[in-house]
């Protein structure tokens, strides 16, 4: 399935999001460290662009949803971008040093060569990075064609005074405490059941336990919904099992 065929917004946004990568790449490229070029003036509006045309797919659920893959490059340029932007120039590396020595939060040096290596990966992977947001968009569209949370009688529910999560029909009863999974579905439940919640455990290594641990107890009671770490470490995401959908 080509980008072509694929909701205009969404192939926008893979476009802003590779454009602000190449230009993060031009404008590193035309100077050395320390001295970031004079004028960024081209930069600050291709971040503008990108994230103006990144806001009209939506929020961070929506946008995650769409492409787990994209809303991480995505956020990658953003980031590295406003970086950049923000490092003041220095006139020599003397200077540069001074101000590392000095405690000045700056590392110009290393925003170049951090640029020039994501931009390397970006080159060397760009095909199939590519079809892999478009497999992503095209899961978007065939299990939500409205990108956004379920609301309504189709969202689970989880009862924490029965201990039961029920879905669609089906029903997972926790006999036990179960100390780490409790608070995901607490804190989705409480959210009205969005397709992101931040992850309410203390560490990623917790988190990644405790979403396997989900996922092994709605299998098991043929619960149709799946959980997943949003990439991050520091969400979780929630879907419909495919298989499993009326």
């Amino acid at each position: 399935m080509s980008t072509e065929s694929l909701p205009t917004t969404w192939t926008n946004w893979f476009d802003a999001v590779h454009s602000l990568w190449w230009s993060i790449h031009t404008h590193l490229n035309r100077s050395k460290p320390p001295s970031p070029p004079a004028d960024l003036r081209d930069l600050q509006q291709q971040l503008s662009a990108c994230e103006s045309t990144a806001s009209t797919v939506g929020d961070t659920a929506a946008r995650l949803l769409v492409s787990q893959t994209l809303y991480r490059l995505n956020q990658d340029a953003v980031s590295l971008a406003t970086r950049l932007l923000n490092s003041p120039p220095y006139a020599s590396w003397h200077e540069w040093n001074s101000a590392n020595v000095c405690g000045v939060p700056h590392d110009w040096a290393g925003l170049w060569s951090e640029a020039n290596e994501i931009d390397n990966r970006l080159h060397e992977r760009d095909r199939k990075m590519a079809r892999l947001v478009v497999l992503e968009m095209t899961e978007a569209i065939v299990l939500h064609p409205s990108p956004g949370g379920t609301k309504g009688k189709d969202a689970p529910v989880w009862d924490a005074a029965r201990r039961t999560l029920t879905a669609r029909g089906k029903t997972k009863r926790y006999r036990q405490r179960a100390t780490r999974q409790e608070p995901i579905l607490a804190a989705f439940q409480e959210e009205g059941w969005p397709t992101r919640i931040d992850t309410p455990l203390p560490s990623k290594d917790t988190t990644n336990k405790a979403v396997a641990n989900l996922n092994n107890g709605v299998r098991q009671a043929k619960v149709p919904i799946i959980f997943e770490m949003d990439g991050t470490g520091e969400g979780i995401l929630w879907k419909w099992h495919a298989e499993q959908r009326d």
